[in-house]
């Protein structure tokens, strides 16, 4: 009779070592085979008491721990003539004792409520049976950047504005800037509206006496007397006004009041001798 690790059946319940004793004797396993039963026992056993610790379930029957014990030793066996648990047998008695410590200690975790001894003997059994498929590399969702877009996209309408409940924040207050904006906006409209105005009066001044002295100098002194009036009566402050009068006594030294023009060309050189247009009437101006 084949003993357990510790030297005898007396971990397992009778009928459970009966079932494998039974099992036993229509074949033979290996040595270590064998030795990979009593260790799943063995962590059934265990994993038995730690799970009715937890009170999810209390007390296995024993048919089904022999059930379980037979299922197991099967397994184990259709696994080493499959050629699985072959290459352990013999030269590699000291693996298999190492595989076993691991497979032990895996099998002293708790069992997770709702799942039976027998369901995690299977599944330790799948595992070793089964061949270990490659690891299947997980597929990236695109990455930090599709993230980051995902983020985006979904943030894209709510995001954009201000949260809602919240007035967005304001610069100063704009009604209180209101007047200081109409003053300045009225100021420079005020500006160009002058500087507009004085363009064009300044354009009126020169037409005028342009016209009078080229009157001037077709000898038509009354005509260019008539449009030198004119000008004084529109333009009392004009910008031209020197040259108004540098004209004006030209204008009257060529008509028939002559004394009158130099009169008037005295006063025009006392008040700006240093001008250029003061040697032209004196020129103009001369007593013959």
């Amino acid at each position: 009779m084949t003993t357990g690790p510790r030297g005898g059946e007396g971990e397992l319940d009778p009928q459970a070592a009966a079932a494998l004793r039974a099992f036993r004797a229509e074949e033979d396993m290996p040595a270590a085979a064998q030795a990979r039963v009593w260790a799943r026992l063995a962590a059934s056993a265990r994993a038995e008491e730690t799970w009715s610790k937890r009170h999810v379930r209390r007390g296995m029957s024993e048919w089904t721990w022999a059930a379980v014990v037979v299922a197991a030793a099967a397994a184990v066996l259709l696994a080493s003539r499959a050629g699985v648990l072959g290459p352990l047998v013999g030269s590699r008695d000291s693996g298999e004792a190492a595989a076993y410590v691991e497979r032990q200690t895996a099998a002293t975790e708790p069992v997770r409520a709702g799942e039976g001894p027998g369901e995690r003997v299977g599944e330790d059994v799948v595992r070793e049976t089964d061949a270990a498929p490659a690891a299947t590399p997980l597929v990236e969702d695109g990455g930090p950047k599709e993230h980051v877009e995902k983020d985006m996209a979904q943030g894209t309408g709510e995001s954009a504005g201000p949260p809602r409940g919240r007035e967005p924040a304001r610069g100063p207050e704009r009604r209180g800037e209101r007047p200081g904006a109409r003053e300045a906006g009225s100021t420079a409209k005020g500006g160009a509206s002058a500087a507009g105005a004085e363009g064009s009066s300044l354009a009126k001044e020169a037409e005028l006496l342009g016209r009078a002295q080229a009157a001037i100098q077709l000898g038509e002194a009354d005509e260019a007397l008539a449009l030198l009036a004119a000008y004084a009566q529109q333009f009392p402050r004009g910008a031209l006004r020197e040259e108004h009068d540098a004209l004006r006594a030209l204008a009257l030294c060529a008509s028939d009041r002559a004394g009158e023009g130099r009169a008037a060309a005295q006063v025009f050189l006392r008040a700006h001798g240093g001008s250029a247009l003061a040697e032209r009437v004196r020129q103009g101006c001369a007593e013959e």
